[in-house]
């Protein structure tokens, strides 16, 4: 496996970091309405 960072700062890494947290946001809040039924995970 390769892994690769970039690093972005300013006003373009501040909008990058918005971007993200709205989006985990976003995906948390879906797993939070939709539980799964599966008790093995």
């Amino acid at each position: 496996m390769i892994v690769h960072y970039v690093v972005i700062d300013g006003e373009d890494g501040d909008a990058l970091r918005e971007r993200q947290a709205t989006a985990i946001r976003a995906v948390l809040e879906w797993a939070t309405a939709h539980p799964s039924d599966d008790r093995t995970a």
